[in-house]
């Protein structure tokens, strides 16, 4: 998050830390990157869940930390709290996190951006399509396909259409003229062309066992 224009309070107030029960994978260290990944994809696709009905709601707030826990479980909580935290003296670190951040706030936070990075697709993770992208020793990329279930069967209802061609047929294949067409009639009901991404996990191995650094999101073209 960045703030542009004013001078964010927030940054020199204490850091909101709300403890959370760390769950541990129940192998740890014996568990593979993909594994560990999958137990990732399962907490944040709970902590949108409960993010999307609101923590107001009866029991959410109980749901919200028990997912939260899981995530940290699996998250390389000592790297994310290493870039999180600002060091004067090297200049590290993020320069928007507040002097006195603790780890468990930058875990929390950095977990919350993966929740919100990986939101609109994670309820349309396909299982089957995880795959170790990339592997060293001590590092693995794991990958896995999803698509947003909704905008996909819209896109298939506007591909059945009259003059679109044969719905099977992968968007990429069809002519530049059908795409254009298919692509304006997509946003006129609010969402794009492709509707599929691939959620890329970043792991490193240490003392406990394969942990999460990093998440991101590539929209498929």
């Amino acid at each position: 998050m960045i703030f542009v224009g004013c001078d964010d309070k927030r940054r020199h107030k204490a850091s909101e830390d709300v403890a959370f029960a760390v769950v541990e994978p129940p192998a740890e260290a014996n568990e593979d990157p993909q594994q560990i990944a999958k137990r990732a994809i399962q907490a944040m696709r709970d902590l949108q869940a409960v993010r999307a009905e609101g923590l107001g709601k009866a029991g959410n707030r109980a749901k919200y930390e028990e997912a939260m826990g899981r995530l940290f479980g699996v998250a390389d909580q000592d790297q994310i709290y290493s870039m999180m935290k600002p060091n004067r003296k090297t200049g590290g670190g993020s320069i928007q996190s507040p002097v006195d951040l603790t780890k468990n706030a930058a875990v929390r936070r950095i977990a919350e951006t993966w929740t919100s990075k990986t939101a609109h697709y994670i309820d349309g993770v396909l299982p089957e399509s995880i795959q170790t992208a990339k592997a060293g020793e001590q590092r693995v990329v794991v990958v896995v396909e999803a698509v947003n279930a909704a905008e996909q069967a819209m896109l298939t209802e506007i591909r059945s259409g009259d003059g679109l061609g044969d719905p099977a047929t992968p968007f990429k294949q069809l002519s530049t003229e059908l795409q254009a067409k298919i692509r304006t009639a997509a946003l006129q009901r609010g969402f794009n062309v492709p509707v599929e991404a691939v959620i890329r996990l970043y792991l490193a191995q240490g003392a406990n066992g394969w942990r999460v650094q990093t998440v991101d999101v590539i929209a498929k073209k």
